[in-house]
C-alpha cells in the first residue's frame, strides 16, 4: 500500500470477505492502490485506490449559491474543513476576487460546527455590474501574506440581470406517466412574450397547459420581470433523467433548466376500496372502486 506493507486482518465467509489494516505512513499525501489476492492464485484478487489527505491543508467541502445576476449582492455559504483556528488579520477570515477591484469579496460570518468544519458566509458583489465568471478566494491567514495551505477556492458566476435565467423549478421527479403539474420560476422574463410564444421540452416530448404569472413590478425601462411558468410534465416511455428546455424565448431561444428532471418506473394501479362492498344482484347499483397509483388521464 503507498510502497510499503500493513499487517492484515482477514474475515472471510462463503458470500463476503472482510479485511482490515493499518494504513502505513504516505509521505506527500495522494492516491495509493492496495490489492488483495489470494497467494498463489494472484488472478484472485481486486484492487481500490485509498487516499490519503494532507491534514494540514484546507478543503472545500462546499459553496452554495454560485451564480447571481451582476447588480446583486450574492450571499455564498462555504463549508471548509481541515480550515483551522481563526487566526485572520482582523479576527476573520479574509476574501478576495480574481479580478481585483471588479468585484468585492468578504467573509461577514463564520462558526465551527460539530464536526469540526467551519461554515462561512461570505458576501460577493460587482463594483461594474457586467456579467462574468471570477474566482472568489477565502483564506485563514496569520497575517496579510497568502498562506495556501489554508485557503480555498470557487468560481462564482454573474450574468445580465436583463438576460433570462430559469432560477428553480418543482418538483423536478416524477413517475414516467408525466401530467404532474411543474412549477418554473424564471428571472429576467420578457413581460411581451405570452405562453402561446413558448415550448417547455422534456426530452423531446411537449409540456402542454402552460400559463405565465408575472410578478407585480417590472424591472424598470428594461422590459422584463420575474415570472412563473406553469405546466403539466408530458409522459416519457421509458424512465430516466433529461435536462428540460424552455424554448421560444427572443434572447435565449434555447434556455436549459437549472438541473436534471427524472422520471421514475410507474408503479402498478392497486385497489384501494370498492364501495358499496355488494349489491342486490336484481338491482342496478354504482359502484366506485378506489385506486392508488392509477395513470392520469389526459
Amino acid at each position: 500500500i503507498g510502497g510499503g506493507d500493513a499487517g492484515v486482518t482477514v474475515k472471510s465467509s462463503i458470500p463476503e470477505t472482510s479485511i482490515t489494516f493499518t494504513a502505513p505512513a504516505f509521505e506527500g499525501g495522494g492516491v495509493a492502490q492496495f490489492g488483495a489476492y489470494v497467494v498463489g492464485s494472484e488472478s484472485l484478487g481486486a484492487v481500490a485506490a485509498f487516499a490519503y489527505a494532507d491534514v494540514s491543508v484546507a478543503s472545500l467541502l462546499f459553496a452554495q449559491p454560485r451564480a447571481a445576476k451582476a447588480d446583486a449582492v450574492l450571499t455564498v455559504q462555504v463549508s471548509v474543513s481541515r480550515f483551522g483556528a481563526i487566526s485572520g488579520a482582523s479576527g476573520v477570515p479574509s476574501a478576495r476576487a480574481s479580478d481585483g477591484d471588479a468585484t468585492l469579496a468578504s467573509v461577514s460570518a463564520y462558526s465551527v460546527q460539530e464536526d469540526g468544519t467551519t461554515l462561512l458566509t461570505v458576501a460577493v458583489s460587482r463594483t461594474l455590474q457586467a456579467p462574468g465568471t471570477v474566482t472568489v478566494s477565502v483564506a485563514n491567514c496569520a497575517s496579510s501574506l497568502t498562506c495556501t495551505a489554508k485557503t480555498v477556492s470557487f468560481d462564482v458566476v454573474f450574468r445580465d440581470p436583463n438576460d433570462p435565467y430559469i432560477a428553480s423549478f418543482s418538483p423536478s421527479v416524477t413517475f414516467q406517466d408525466g401530467l404532474v403539474p411543474v412549477s418554473v420560476s424564471i428571472e429576467g422574463f420578457p413581460t411581451s412574450t405570452v405562453a402561446s410564444d413558448l415550448t417547455m421540452s422534456f426530452g423531446g416530448s411537449s409540456a402542454t397547459s402552460l400559463a405565465i404569472t408575472r410578478s407585480a413590478e417590472a424591472v424598470a425601462g428594461s422590459g422584463v420581470s420575474d415570472a412563473v411558468i406553469t405546466a403539466l410534465v408530458p409522459a416519457q416511455s421509458s424512465p430516466g433523467t433529461l435536462t428540460p428546455q424552455l424554448l421560444g424565448l427572443p434572447l435565449a431561444p434555447v434556455l436549459d433548466f437549472p438541473a436534471q428532471f427524472q422520471y421514475l418506473p410507474s408503479p402498478l394501479p392497486t385497489v384501494e376500496g370498492v364501495s358499496p362492498p355488494f349489491a342486490d344482484l336484481t338491482i342496478e347499483t354504482p359502484i366506485q372502486i378506489a385506486l392508488s397509483n392509477f395513470p392520469a388521464i389526459s
